[in-house]
C-alpha cells in the first residue's frame, strides 16, 4: 500500500482538473497492515480509495477488481508486486486487458533483474522486462492491435 499516497494524489489531481467525480483508486495488497489501513482511512480522499486484501492473482481478488473496473470510461493499471516471471505474467493476463484505450498499464521495477542483489534471487530471464516481452509477443500473436 506504499503507493497509495501517490495514487490518491493522482486521484485528487484528476478531480480538480475536471475528471470523473467517481474516480477511485483500488489498492491491492496481500497484507494490509493496520497502521497503513488507518492512515488511508484518515486521508481526505479515503472515500475514493478501495482496499482489497489478498494476492493480486487470486481469482476472487481479480474478480473484485474486474467488477470495480466494469463500466469505467478510463482505467489506468499500475502493477507493483512480486517481480517473478510467473507472477508478473499472471498479473498482466488478469489486469492488462482492463486498461482503457488511451490509458496505460504500467509495470513497476522493470529493471530490478539488472541489480546484482536481485538477479541471484530472480534468476536469468525471470523478472519484469522478460515477462513484458513474453506478454507483448503473445498479445501481438493472438490479438493484434486493439482499436477503439
Amino acid at each position: 500500500m506504499e503507493n497509495t499516497t501517490l495514487n490518491t494524489t493522482i486521484c485528487a489531481q484528476n478531480a480538480v482538473s475536471g475528471g470523473p467525480k467517481d474516480a477511485e483508486v483500488l489498492g491491492l495488497d496481500i497484507d494490509i497492515r493496520s497502521h497503513n489501513r488507518a492512515a488511508i482511512e484518515a486521508h481526505p480522499l479515503a472515500r475514493r480509495v478501495v482496499m482489497i486484501e489478498g494476492s493480486s492473482v487470486a481469482p476472487d481478488v481479480v474478480a473484485k477488481v474486474r467488477a470495480k473496473a466494469a463500466g469505467k470510461s478510463s482505467v489506468l493499471v499500475l502493477l507493483d508486486s512480486n517481480h517473478t516471471h510467473d507472477h508478473v505474467l499472471a498479473e498482466l493476463e488478469a489486469y492488462a486487458q482492463l486498461t482503457s484505450i488511451g490509458s496505460y498499464c504500467v509495470v513497476f521495477d522493470t529493471a530490478i533483474e539488472e541489480r546484482d542483489q536481485f538477479s541471484a534471487f530472480l534468476g536469468q530471464n525471470n523478472g519484469s522486462i522478460p515477462t513484458l516481452i513474453t506478454h507483448l509477443r503473445e498479445l501481438a500473436k493472438n490479438y493484434g492491435e486493439r482499436k477503439s
